[in-house]
C-alpha cells in the first residue's frame, strides 16, 4: 500500500466533508501521493455537491501544513490539551 485518505460527509455543517486521516507509507513520501489523494477527494466532493473540506493537522507536521496551504486550505482553530 502506498497510502490512503479517509473522509466522511458531515451532518453539520451540511455540504462539508471531514478528512479523518491521510497516510502515505514512508518510502513513498515526497512523490505527490498525498497531493493526488487530496485532489481525488476534491474531485469527488465537486461531483457530490460538497462545498467545503475540513481537516486537522498536528502543529508539528510542517509537511502537511505546507501541502494544505499550497492546496488552498485556510488555517482555523487551534486545538489545545492540558494533561492533569
Amino acid at each position: 500500500m502506498q497510502g490512503f485518505i479517509w473522509a466522511y460527509k458531515q451532518e453539520e455543517p451540511k455540504g462539508t466533508v471531514m478528512i479523518l486521516s491521510l497516510y502515505v507509507t514512508e518510502s513513498y513520501r515526497g512523490h505527490g501521493i498525498a497531493t493526488n489523494l487530496k485532489m481525488l477527494l476534491e474531485e469527488w466532493c465537486r461531483l457530490e455537491g460538497i462545498k467545503a473540506i475540513q481537516t486537522t493537522v498536528h502543529y508539528r507536521n510542517s509537511n502537511m501544513l505546507a501541502l494544505n496551504q499550497k492546496l488552498g486550505y485556510i488555517p482555523g482553530m487551534v486545538y489545545m490539551t492540558k494533561n492533569l
